[in-house]
Parts: structure tokens; C-alpha cells; sequence
């Protein structure tokens, strides 16, 4: 290794030499930002399971197919779902039949990609349970091209599924 008449630059003369030199100075730049992403990470990751995971109310999150991405465990409970239910499945299997075409209605305002939050009710058939009468608060979440549906269950009772 030369120094051309500077004591602050080093010459680099080979590809080694360059990876050798890079190597403290990634690292050192690395370090603050790394951190940043760590504590972001760790922000975002509170607030998922805050809004997500500990809520009191079903959420899913769907594609403009109307299939279920992700859901918590609460509308777990409320559909009935089994243990360990399918990765990806249709929401619309348990809306009722009568009310089925008005659900793939909604879906098509998503697909258009023109959505706007609304609140909408539909009468769920949950096996073992009965028709059930869900309030669905409809989102658009544009960073992920996906329906969030958060499920309250509405006090009155369903009026019966066809």
C-alpha cells in the first residue's frame, strides 16, 4: 500500500485492499442506522399486535378477491374457524347466500380500485352456530392493495340465512 503524497488518503491497489478499507467504514456509518431500523421495527411490531392481534374486535385483511390474507384470533372466534384454518380462504363462504351477491358488490368497488370506507352489515352462517349478524367496517389499505375488514358483531338478532 503507497501513499501518494497525502497522509489522509491511502492508494488502493487492489480489490481486497478497497474491501479491507470499506469494511470499518459500512460498519461505522452502519451502526446509527441500524439502530434506527431496529427501533422502527420495533414500533411497527408493538403496534401490529396492538391493532391486530390484542383487539377485541375480527379483523381481516383481504385481497380484491375477497380471500382472507391474514386474521386475528378473535375473528377466529367469531366465524368458528377451525384450530388452524387455511392460509388464504374465502370470506365470502360464510356470508349468507341471499346476501352473497351484495358482498361480491362490494368487492368489485375494491377491484375497481375506487374504494371508499363504509360500514355494511351481512348475516354470516357460522357452522354450529347459527346465522350471525356482523357490522363490517370496510378500508382500504393501499401500501398492501388489501381490504381491512374489522367484524362487530351486532347486538340484534340475524335474520335467518337462505
Amino acid at each position: 500500500m503507497t501513499y501518494p503524497n497525502s497522509t489522509t488518503l491511502a492508494w488502493i491497489d487492489s480489490p481486497a485492499h478497497l474491501a479491507q478499507v470499506e469494511h470499518p467504514l459500512v460498519f461505522d456509518c452502519s451502526t446509527p442506522i441500524r439502530r434506527i431500523l431496529d427501533n422502527a421495527l420495533r414500533q411497527t411490531m408493538g403496534l401490529y399486535q396492538g391493532l391486530f392481534e390484542s383487539n377485541t374486535l375480527g379483523i381481516a385483511l383481504l385481497d380484491v378477491n375477497g380471500m382472507v390474507q391474514a386474521h386475528n384470533c378473535r375473528l377466529s372466534d367469531l366465524l368458528n374457524l377451525q384450530i388452524d384454518p387455511p392460509e388464504v380462504f374465502p370470506l365470502a363462504g360464510w356470508v349468507s347466500e341471499r346476501e352473497r351477491p351484495r358482498f361480491h358488490d362490494l368487492l368489485r368497488t375494491y377491484q375497481r380500485r375506487n374504494p371508499t370506507p363504509a360500514t355494511h352489515e351481512f348475516t354470516f352462517q357460522i357452522d354450529g352456530r347459527g346465522p350471525r349478524l356482523f357490522r363490517l367496517n370496510t378500508g382500504w389499505i393501499s401500501e398492501t392493495s388489501q381490504i381491512c375488514i374489522p367484524f362487530l358483531r351486532t347486538a340484534g338478532a340475524a335474520s335467518p340465512a337462505v
